[in-house]
């Protein structure tokens, strides 16, 4: 495995991978994945870094004072060689005073004392360790199997948007909007051939006929399909159709293009092996001298990574034994687990129907908006305890953990 060398508080990349870019400029999607590791795990401090191959570091962090953050970074520079050499991905120190070195380290170094980290690397599909995906806290503690998992789905959900960044690079300037995809394409004929050529290079690309005959495939859809494009050219998308979406889901696209719109959305396909695919998709008319559709332009991205690691976060959000909950900054809840509904003994409805605060004790709203406050300001909330009203009148004490995901205007909560 090729490995990203840290020493000192700083990280360079073997110059014999100089090729991997990351967009250091691009780190919404990343903040989303270490909040979301501080959430699953109820840690309180999260630390996600990459490094491209100019060294220049993204940084994602929960809990940590920028001015902690070379602090923090040069603690997991200590675990790192043990993470590379060992076959599991994940590395988890449940009392970092039981480890010699961590403990050494810690006394010399101006941090709190951190007793319990984790952490996995992040890996390409190259084989290259270009970040690390980290939590601490502040007490002795273990994981469970599900936050396990879920933390190693999180670093694949990192490295899956590194990729889909790397896919579409040179198709952001077509794909930006609808309005710029259609102007680009409706072109001559000779300056769609030069297009499709530098298309067919980034990104999954069809072209069928007005009736849906596929005419046109590169080579990213016969890898994709595991088609040939004898198999592919003459028939229609109904070749790899996974039999997921209704008729009326493919009714409303060919109402769309064929009134010589655009039309974005995310198919579910199944290849010729018999295994699923998901890809995110704009098709786009284009239009003869009439401004009539006589072909469609079919652009693609693989988000199959994207869809797995959602499901596993679904499923971890079905089985969990704590109660969990998405609530809107007005106060409603958004969404409840299973876990939350079955323990108070409300249904869906009941639950979404009233803000959060008219189910908690009267004498511990105050201390709760305070609280609520907090997460305004964008400070999580740990170890929070209140009282919470079940269906028959009683009253259940809840200990929680939340955070505020600012760009979603939502706060997840786990108690």
């Amino acid at each position: 495995m090729k490995t990203l060398l840290w020493g000192n508080g700083t990280v360079s990349v073997d110059g014999k991978y100089p090729d991997y870019q990351i967009d250091v400029t691009n780190r919404a999607a990343f903040d989303d994945v270490t909040r979301l590791a501080a959430w699953v795990t109820q840690a309180p401090i999260a630390l996600l870094v990459l490094i491209n191959a100019k060294g220049e570091q993204l940084v994602s962090q929960v809990g940590i004072e920028p001015e902690s953050t070379a602090a923090y970074l040069a603690f997991c520079t200590q675990t790192l060689q043990q993470l590379y050499s060992q076959e599991e991905p994940l590395l988890v120190v449940r009392d970092t005073s039981a480890d010699q070195m961590l403990a050494t380290w810690q006394l010399a170094n101006p941090l709190p004392p951190l007793k319990f980290y984790a952490a996995v690397r992040l890996v390409t599909p190259q084989g290259t360790i270009i970040g690390i995906l980290s939590i601490c806290d502040l007490v002795p503690r273990e994981l469970s199997l599900p936050q396990k998992e879920s933390l190693v789905a999180l670093s694949r959900q990192a490295i899956a948007q590194l990729e889909l960044q790397k896919k579409v690079a040179t198709l952001e300037a077509v794909v930006s909007s609808h309005q710029q995809v259609e102007e680009f394409l409706q072109v001559s004929p000779q300056q769609l051939a030069t297009i499709k050529i530098a298309l067919e290079r980034a990104s999954i690309i069809a072209i069928t006929d007005r009736q849906g005959r596929i005419n046109f495939v590169n080579d990213k859809f016969c890898e994709l399909s595991k088609y040939s494009r004898s198999e592919i050219y003459g028939v229609t998308h109904h070749l790899i159709n996974s039999g997921y979406h209704p008729p009326e889901f493919f009714k409303q696209l060919w109402t769309t293009i064929s009134s010589g719109k655009v039309w974005r959305g995310v198919i579910k396909d199944r290849a010729k092996d018999g295994s699923f695919y998901w890809v995110d998709t704009t098709i786009v008319p284009i239009l003869d001298s009439e401004g009539k559709p006589h072909e469609y332009v079919s652009i693609c991205k693989d988000i199959t990574e994207q869809k797995r690691s959602q499901e596993e976060r679904d499923r971890f959000w079905e089985l969990s034994p704590d109660l969990m909950c998405v609530i809107g900054l007005d106060g409603y809840f958004q969404r409840v687990n299973p876990t939350f509904e079955k323990t108070l003994c409300y249904n869906n409805q009941e639950l979404l129907s009233q803000p959060f605060l008219s189910f908690i004790h009267p004498e511990d709203q105050p201390a709760t908006l305070t609280q609520w406050q907090k997460l305004a300001n964008n400070t999580p909330s740990i170890d929070f305890e209140n009282r919470f009203r079940c269906k028959d009148g009683s009253y259940r004490w809840l200990l929680w953990n939340s955070l505020l995901l600012a760009e979603e205007g939502v706060v997840q909560a786990i108690a």
